[in-house]
């Protein structure tokens, strides 16, 4: 075991040499004979999933005799093993997942109080302002959703309220889903944890983009102290692999001509005494672990490379200030000194990561502290970094994984044993027969006849006293040369292993759709069914809190490539926002939680028909369905789906409003129509008031005439009498 070098030293010491002692440190502590026991192990499991398990040369002590000649049976393994992993990585992929996004820093959690107590106003004043609307034909009222109640208010506000910056974040995941083809990866390293035991992502930006990548367990070394499932204390990781020459010096900017003379060193280090061989440069080597630096494979030269990161502090500088709410916010910040002061600047150890890349045991490449470290940088968790490796081994005790591979295999090669033994049986099996005594067969009869007869009649003829005394012997006892009762029995036998293998495995019959026979009940098929399920839940839960842990990497990853955010520009249709034109700023911290989702939302052809229901509903009109009908993600039609029908709900609140309007014109038009009436009215009876009085007028006049005249013509008749 290696000592680690003093990491409590200045920054400027922790030099090349620094680095190379502390990897060496690393591989000394855990590339030893328990690390190879532990490799032969996990590659014999994995062996047995490919069914490529060892040979009969494994079991020459039952297929050879003692003279070393062959039984007359062939080896060969009934192995079920890879059908049964197979059964839970199609419900694996049957159970589908999506993301929610939270933003979990102080400010995103005030911004939503906020944005909830406007929406509470909204509304109170929801009767007020659409009353206004009516009367002024302003539109004052709230436009889109709005809760009716409390209780929908904050359910609302829990389950379906997001910010842009949630929803960029929500659909970024999404694309790198699909770009990084993350439903490959997850079925392999879920396939891991069912071989090996344990599965192993590592997270890093590659040209630019977070990737999440699957790692081999067998290539995965870790710190053997660390406490729970997750891995989550371990204090150092490292990944091993063999390269080619050309590739290694491709990849790490290294001369072909430069690993050669490497490889010669270490070809005379091995043959140099123990004394004289750190004259060579080489303090380590895995040979105790059945590994070497340099290895001749199909007759080309491989070198090892070691890529380890480590737990190390640093001191940074915080601005510490209180808000207005009295809560207390801690900053990165180079600032020396508040001007105003308005925040104090505190000094604080730090949780960063250092790498380094060992190639050929003495090559060091990639030193240093390690690029695109995850933190939150908004929460009290400055301090706190996680390696780019998220791990999973379930159940971990004592430093030890056991799968369910490793569990079965003793029952797997028991149970080829007795396949190869019922073999020898079938292969050595007569026919039934009987004892007969040629002696007393019929004077002048040969065996053939008497056979012959036999065959005929069915009866055998014998003559007992052909000898003068009657024989005491039974011609008729039967021998039985055929299989008899010694397959039933290992027929049993095997039976007998592939139960254990289903209560091992927890994968039985009823999990995989076999049924006995219609006379079976269904109860007992529904508890076969429930214990098999209680069995790999567990697997199956933390394996998805071990999804979540990768996504929520890959979330601070994307905040850290949101600088060149051109290379997202696939998912600006389906946030809704062009977000290259307008500032869209990923700085809260975001809590990531995969969820399993159920089989019929992730059911393509029960989506399409739930469209065709609402078509023929009216709730879509044809062009909206077959735009519905062609998206292959069912949670982006879910989404497009809601879209639609805020948009559809939208349409109709303006054809209301537009009909209230046209309504309150006709209103107003009626009321005018009804007014100039009126004044019509009122104005024809002045008019016909006035023609009556001048009419009166006249008439009195004339009657006036008249009568002036009357007078005049009597006065004249009185006259002239």
């Amino acid at each position: 075991m290696n000592n680690f070098p003093n990491q409590y030293i200045t920054d400027k010491e922790k030099d090349d040499k620094y680095h190379t002692s502390f990897i060496e440190a690393i591989c000394g502590n855990v590339l030893t004979k328990a690390y190879q026991a532990e490799y032969a192990v996990m590659d014999e499991s994995y062996k047995f999933f490919n069914n490529l398990q060892a040979s009969a040369d494994k079991f020459k002590h039952l297929t050879e005799s003692d003279s070393g000649e062959a039984y007359p049976a062939v080896w060969f393994s009934i192995n079920q093993i890879r059908s049964k992993l197979r059964v839970l990585v199609g419900e694996l992929m049957q159970r589908g997942y999506d993301f929610e996004v939270k933003a979990i820093n102080k400010e995103a959690k005030a911004r939503k109080l906020l944005a909830m107590e406007e929406t509470r106003v909204d509304m109170r004043l929801q009767n007020v302002a659409q009353q206004l609307e009516a009367y002024s034909g302003i539109p004052t009222a709230k436009r889109g959703y709005l809760p009716e109640s409390e209780e929908e208010l904050e359910n609302y506000f829990k389950r379906d309220y997001r910010e842009l910056a949630e929803v960029v974040i929500y659909y970024a995941l999404k694309f790198l889903d699909k770009r990084n083809y993350w439903t490959v990866e997850r079925k392999a390293a879920f396939l891991d944890l069912l071989i090996a035991g344990k599965c192993f992502v590592k997270n890093e930006v590659v040209n630019g983009m977070p990737v999440a990548r699957r790692a081999d367990p067998r290539d995965i070394f870790h710190d053997r102290y660390a406490s729970d499932d997750l891995l989550r204390d371990s204090t150092y990781w490292g990944e091993r692999r063999y390269m080619s020459l050309a590739e290694a010096a491709e990849r790490y900017g290294l001369d072909v001509e430069e690993l050669k003379k490497v490889h010669k060193q270490y070809v005379d280090w091995n043959k140099t005494e123990a004394s004289q061989r750190n004259a060579l440069s080489f303090s380590f080597a895995p040979t105790v672990a059945g590994l070497d630096w340099f290895k001749e494979q199909n007759g080309t030269i491989r070198v090892m490379v070691l890529e380890a990161c480590w737990q190390d502090t640093k001191s940074i500088d915080q601005k510490v200030w209180v808000d207005k709410y009295g809560n207390e916010h801690r900053k990165r910040t180079r600032t020396q000194k508040s001007k105003s002061g308005e925040f104090e600047i505190e000094k604080k150890r730090i949780k960063i990561w250092r790498q380094g890349t060992l190639v050929g045991g003495t090559i060091l490449k990639k030193w240093g502290i390690m690029p695109n470290q995850q933190k939150d940088n908004s929460l009290e968790l400055l301090h706190e970094a996680e390696p780019p490796y998220v791990g999973l081994i379930p159940d971990y005790v004592d430093g030890v994984a056991v799968s369910i591979v490793d569990q079965i295999k003793s029952l797997q090669n028991l149970k080829d044993i007795f396949a190869y033994n019922m073999q020898n049986v079938v292969a050595v099996a007569g026919v039934p027969g009987f004892v007969y005594d040629v002696a007393q067969a019929p004077k002048d009869w040969e065996p053939e006849q008497v056979v012959y007869y036999l065959k005929k009649t069915g009866i055998a003829f014998i003559n007992s006293k052909q000898n003068g005394t009657p024989a005491q012997f039974n011609q008729f006892q039967r021998i039985d040369l055929s299989l008899s009762q010694s397959v039933d029995k290992y027929l049993s036998l095997i039976n007998w292993c592939d139960s254990q293998i289903d209560l091992i495995s927890g994968i039985n019959e009823a999990r995989q759709g076999v049924v006995q026979g219609a006379s079976q009940a269904v109860g007992v098929t529904r508890s076969a069914l429930l214990q098999s399920n209680m069995t790999t839940a567990p697997l199956f839960g933390l394996f998805d809190i071990f999804c979540s842990r990768v996504w929520n990497q890959q979330a601070r990853l994307v905040k850290m490539t949101w600088a060149k955010k051109a290379k997202y520009a696939p998912i600006i249709g389906d946030v809704g926002v062009n977000f290259l034109k307008e500032d869209v700023d990923l700085v809260d911290d975001f809590a990531i939680f995969v969820e399993s989702t159920p089989k019929m939302l992730d059911d393509v052809a029960q989506f399409q028909q739930l469209i065709m229901t609402a078509l023929n509903a009216g709730k879509l009109d044809f062009l909206q369905a077959m735009t519905l009908l062609k998206e292959k993600d069912v949670f982006i039609g879910i989404e497009k789906f809601r879209k639609m029908s805020e948009d559809a709900e939208e349409k109709a609140m303006q054809q209301q409003q537009q009909l209230m309007e046209q309504q309150e014109m006709m209103k107003q038009e009626g009321q005018q129509r009804m007014l100039e009436a009126n004044q019509m009215s009122q104005q024809a009876s002045l008019q016909n008031q006035q023609s009556l009085q001048q009419m009166k007028g006249q008439q009195a006049v004339q009657q006036e005439l008249l009568s002036q005249r009357g007078e005049f013509l009597k006065e004249t008749i009185d006259g002239a009498e």
